[in-house]
Parts: C-alpha cells; structure tokens; sequence
C-alpha cells in the first residue's frame, strides 16, 4: 500500500473540513448532517422521497429532485471513474482470499478517505461533472 498517497489525502481531507464548517446548524437538509446518526439521515432522505424518485433510485442517474445527484462511481476495490491518482486494490475476490479481515478494513478507511477528499474538493470547485476516464483497474 502506498503510505505516502495516503498521508495525502488524509492532509487534504482535513484541510477541506477545516473550511466546510461541521457545525449543525449549516445543513439545508438533516441527511447532509454528519453529526446525526446514519439511521436518523436514512429516515429523513428516505421520507423526502416521492414513489417515482425512490424506483429512479434504482438507475444511474435520479430524477430532477432537489438534491439530485448522480452515483456514477464505485468503490469496490478503491475509487472508480475519477481523474484523481487514487490508491487501487485488488478485486474483491483477491482480497477476501487473503483471509485477512484487517487488512481489508483498512482498504475499506483508505477508499473512505480518499472519497471524502475527492467529493470535498469537487465541492469546493463547483464541479459535478462525470468524468469519463476509462477504467482499468484490473
């Protein structure tokens, strides 16, 4: 694992946060609070959605709702569809025939970190848009 990528990002994740304010009273929406529990901000995204927008959850891209937003990525084995040099891991097959439930933990914290930095600073840009990279993590 790339130590020094990770010091990176875990250095611009705190920079970013340390201008996004975390104080409660800044959130348009109670689900955007990370200072409430996860059940908490599942029930009130969940409640705000209509029929429609719960079955368009379904697809990449919502329907036009307030906070849309669109889910083109994953993280299966580190962050997927970005232009940012992330930390890549084995497929997930390879890692569990590691048998080493730690180690993927920690897989699991770095991506975590790594997307966090990555959706602050395309906040911080203004930039929302998809970024059609291929993809060849294999």
């Amino acid at each position: 694992m790339k130590q020094k990528g990770s010091y990176f990002w875990i250095i611009i994740s705190i920079f970013c946060l340390q201008f996004a304010g975390c104080d409660s009273s800044s959130y348009e929406y109670p689900f955007r609070n990370p200072n409430l529990s996860v059940e908490k901000r599942m029930a009130n995204i969940v409640s705000r959605l209509t029929l429609d927008e719960k079955i368009a959850q379904m697809l990449n891209r919502t329907l036009a709702i307030e906070w849309q937003y669109d889910w083109w990525n994953e993280c299966l084995h580190g962050i997927g569809r970005t232009e940012y040099k992330v930390t890549v891991f084995p497929q997930a097959i390879g890692m569990a025939a590691g048998w080493d439930e730690n180690a993927i933990r920690q897989m699991g914290n770095y991506t975590a970190e790594e997307g966090r930095a990555i959706y602050n600073i395309s906040q911080a840009k203004e930039d929302y848009s998809i970024e059609m990279i291929p993809v060849c993590l294999n």
